[in-house]
Order: structure tokens, then sequence, then C-alpha cells
């Protein structure tokens, strides 16, 4: 009997059974599956090991079934090389046999064609008999004979060998004089090769005699117009005293003072009122890595600027800006550039650089270190003086392109400068005399060493007096020096800046030193007693060089960072 049930129960039952089944039954189904399929691996893989057990024993037994094999193999290989051998033996019996048979077989026909030859000579040899006896006679005769001419052969070969000797004798006689002959032949062409040789180097001694004579002769020219030339300034400088003098006397001035030495040269003329000016007419970066050293141009208005970017730039005064003239720009420097200089016409300009050389546009120094300055004559324009690193001063024929003399120092110098009748060299550390005529003749002494300074002295400037120089210290002193006398005039000032370069104004009037903090340090040298006017507003680091135009109206200054400052005294 069957009862209805209801559906609420059934749906309670159902969802009852299905509660059961998710909390006890469902989560162990994939685990008792995984079971299942690790069970099902289990056994593939104990039958998988059996078959490779079984696969093992059978490739262990084919191993050993292999190796006896090949064991028998090897012994059958030593069977084949003997085999072999034996063949090839036999082959040798088989090639002796062949050839013994057609011996055999060469040999029988002998025999037969022997005894051929032998029953045709019986028959011959009866005959023979019979006329044995007639030739018995004959043989007797002609054996007389014989031993007549064995008796003639004897001599004959005996005048034989004597003229074979003679034939010898005159042979080994041909061979020496032809030997002797070959000799002299050499020797002659080795003469002749000397001669001609000699007779090159000859001429060659004979060129360079005349060209050492044609350049005795120039640098005879050479000392002559030098000479004319130092004539012609001695005149004028003597003349320049006379009225420096009688100026002096009008005025009632007794002696010379610092005021007055430093005006020597100055001759009245146009001049425009000048003024130190608050800020510079131009600035800019001209020089990437620093600005090393300037250099003005002699009677001109160009102005030019090194620095470490291995290049030189030329500055229009008037302007400020770089000058486009190609031919004035010197480039090709492979290092930097430390320090430039006019010669005295202005025309060509010197560059020396950290790559060991010395520019006048593609000319070689020839120093072996870094070149640190040079110099220009002021009167030849084919004169310059350099130093370098390598503690050597070295004179220089820019006509030419070499150097003339080349000068030891015990100290390295870092400047140098020459004096107004190009006569004499001075140097740094401390201040070093050289006469350059010394110095050309082949002198490498200095004329006097002054060690006044506690502290080496690292930047000279020339004044425009025959005989004075601003010196710049490494304790912050400016110092005028008589390097006549060797001596000290005076101190002009201080400046914190160990390694500037300090220039005097050409009238004389200025002296500009720069500062590391930016700002350039300008003394009125007639003013007495004067403090220095500090111009401050054109640079942002510590200024390297400076330099003045040629009529003293504008002050060029350029700073570590390679700006380039243009001050105009004009301007104001």
């Amino acid at each position: 009997m069957q009862c209805p049930i209801p559906d609420a129960l059934f749906a309670q039952v159902k969802h009852g059974l299905d509660k059961v089944h998710q909390s006890q039954t469902a989560p162990f189904v994939e685990a008792y599956s995984d079971y299942l399929k690790v069970l099902k691996q289990t056994r593939e893989l104990k039958v998988r090991s059996s078959q490779l057990e079984k696969e093992a024993a059978e490739l262990r037994e084919e191993n050993s079934t292999l190796n006896h094999r090949l064991e028998k193999l090897d012994e059958n290989l030593v069977h084949i090389n003997a085999t072999q051998k034996l063949e090839r033996e036999v082959t040798t019996l088989y090639k002796d046999k062949s050839r013994l048979l057609e011996e055999l077989v060469a040999a029988n026909t002998d025999v037969t064609q022997s005894k051929r030859l032998a029953h045709s000579s019986s028959a011959q040899l009866a005959q023979s008999k019979g006329l044995a006896h007639s030739s018995s006679a004959q043989l007797a005769q002609v054996t007389s004979e014989n031993e007549t001419m064995k008796t003639e052969l004897q001599t004959t070969r005996a005048a034989l060998e004597k003229e074979k000797q003679l034939h010898d004798a005159a042979s080994s006689e041909l061979h020496s004089s032809m030997v002797t002959r070959e000799e002299a032949v050499s020797e002659a062409e080795r003469l002749r090769a000397e001669n001609h040789a000699l007779t090159r180097r000859l001429v060659e001694i004979k060129e360079k005699e005349v060209q050492r004579m044609e350049e005795i002769n120039q640098l005879h020219e050479e000392a002559f117009e030098q000479t004319v030339m130092i004539r012609t300034q001695a005149a004028a400088d003597k003349e320049a005293n006379e009225m420096i003098r009688s100026r002096m006397e009008e005025t009632g001035e007794g002696h010379v003072t610092l005021r007055g030495a430093m005006r020597l040269g100055s001759l009245p003329g146009q001049f425009q009122e000048k003024k130190l000016p608050k800020a510079p007419a131009r600035s800019m970066v001209a020089h990437k890595g620093g600005c090393c050293s300037l250099s003005s141009q002699p009677r001109g208005y160009l102005v030019a600027s090194c620095g470490m970017d291995r290049t030189v730039q030329l500055w229009d005064l008037g302007t400020g800006i770089c000058s486009n003239v190609s031919s004035r720009q010197l480039t090709g420097m492979m290092g930097a550039s430390n320090d430039v200089a006019f010669t005295c016409e202005g025309s060509q300009l010197l560059a020396a650089g950290s790559d060991k050389s010395l520019h006048l546009w593609d000319v070689s120094t020839g120093h072996s270190s870094s070149v640190t300055a040079v110099a220009a004559s002021p009167l030849d324009d084919r004169l310059a003086v350099s130093c370098a690193e390598d503690r050597c001063l070295k004179l220089w024929d820019l006509g030419r392109g070499f150097s003339l003399r080349s000068i030891p120092c015990t100290k390295m110098p870092n400047s140098l400068m020459m004096s107004r009748d190009g006569n004499t060299i001075l140097s740094d550390g401390s201040v070093i005399l050289w006469d350059v005529r010394q110095c050309r003749g082949g002198s490498t002494s200095s004329l006097m060493e002054a060690k006044n300074h506690t502290q080496p002295i690292v930047s000279l400037s020339p004044s425009n007096s025959d005989s004075l120089v601003v010196t710049a210290c490494k304790d912050n002193t400016l110092t005028l020096w008589d390097f006549r006398t060797m001596s000290t005039i005076g101190t002009i000032g201080s400046v914190g800046r160990g390694h500037c370069h300090v220039e005097m104004s050409k009238d004389g009037h200025y002296l500009a030193v720069g500062a590391t903090d930016g700002s350039v340090f300008v003394w009125d040298v007639e003013a007495p007693n004067s403090h220095p006017t500090i111009l401050s507003s054109g640079h942002k680091d510590a200024v390297v060089a400076t330099a003045w135009n040629e009529d003293s109206t504008m002050l060029v200054t350029g700073d570590k960072s390679g700006t380039i400052a243009f001050w105009s005294l004009l301007e104001g």
C-alpha cells in the first residue's frame, strides 16, 4: 500500500539529504576521485616498472651478446689481418713465380739457339782447324807487330800525359786570371759608386754651406735692423726723457716719485675724460669651462680671449661682439688655451695650449709639457718667448717657425713678459731677469733673481716705463719693481686673488686685477694712497684675466666660468 508523501515533507527530506550530501559526502568526492587516480597511476607505474625491468634484462642480455660478438669480431679481425698479410705474400710469390717462368722460357729459347749454333760451329770448327795451321805463321807475325805497336802506344801515352799536364796548368792559370779580372771589375764598380756618393755628398755639403751663409746673412740683416730699431728707440726714449726732465724742471719737481715713475713715456696728446664705470657695457659667456687669459692688440681695437673650450676669440672693443673675420680666429687647439699674446705689429696672435704646443696659427713649439705663457717682443715682429711646465723657456723665430734657443729653469714659470726694448725677459716664481742677447748667444744663465717675497710671484705686467713692472704675489700683494736695480719701489695694494692676471693700462694710469668673488679691483696709480675702485656687477665667478685696449678707454675682464665683460671708461 502506497501512501502519498506530501510535497513539503519530500522537499524537506530532499533538502536534508542534500545538506548531508554536501556536508559529509561532497567534500570527499574530489579527494576520493584523486585517490582513485593516484591508485590507477600507481598500478600503471608498477606495470611500467616491471616492463622496464624486463626491457633492462633483455638489454643486459643483448649487451652481453653484443660484447661476445664484439670479441669474436676482434678475433676475426686479427685473423682477417693475418689472412690479408698472407694474401699479400702469396701475391708476391705468384709475381715472383711468373717472373721465374718468363726467365725459364727465355733460357729455354737461348738453349735451343745455342744448340743450333753448336751444330753450325762444329762444321766451322773443322774448317777452322785447317785455317789455324795457316794462321799460325800469320799469328807470329802479328804478335811481333803487336809488340811493336805496344811500344809505340806507351810512347804516345807518355806524350799525351805530358800534354794533359800542360793543358791543366794553362787552364788553372786562365781561371785565376778570370777571377782576378772579376775582382778588379767589382772593385772598379765599388770605387765608381763611392765616387758618385762622395760627389753627391760634397754637393749637399756645399748646398748646406750656401744655405748656412744665407741664414748668417739674414741673421746679420736682422741684427742690423734690430740695432737700428734699438738705436731709434733709444733716441726716442732719450728725447722723451729730456722732455720729461724739462717738464719736471718747469713744474719744480726735484725728484721722481711713484706717480712720476708711472707716468714716464706719457706725452701730451688728445685725451678724453675717463671715468671708472659701475657696470660693464656688455657681458656674455664666451668660453665654456672658463676664461684663461686676455690680450689687447697694439695700435688696434681688438682683444683676444682664450679659455678651457680650446678656442681663441677676437673681440671688437667698439661693439663687444666676436669678430667674424675668419683669418683672425685661431682654431685647431687640441687642449685648453692657457695664454694669448699679440706680436708688436698686432698682425699675428700667439696662443699657449695645454696640449704641449704654442700656436702661431700652425706653428708647433716643441715643448715637452703644457705651455703656460707666451710673450711677444715689442720691437721685433718675429721674436717671441714661451714657458711651459717642462721648466723651460724657449725663444722663437716666428718668421721661420722654429725655436732659436731653449733655456732651462730651476722653477716652473707660469707667467713672463718682455721689456720695451725687447732685450730683457722677466719670469715669475720670483722675479728672474734674462738677457735675450745672451740667450741667443747660447747662455742659459739668468742675469739676476730677486727674492723679496715670501710667496711665489704668479703674474707680471709691464708699465709704460722702460724699467718698471707690476707683480702679483700669492700673498695677495701688488708690488711695483724697478728691474734695472731689482728693487721694489712700493706696494700698490692687495687683493684676495692668488692667480689672477694683473694688467696695467697702456697710459700707466690704471691697474686692474680680479678677485675670487667676481669683482674687479682698479687702482688709480696717479692718485697717491688711493683706495681701489671695485667693479662688482659683471661676473659671478672668480675673475682670472684682465686687459686694457690701446688708448686705455676700455677694460675687458674674463672669469673662470667663461664670461667676458667689457667696461667702457667713456660711458661711466
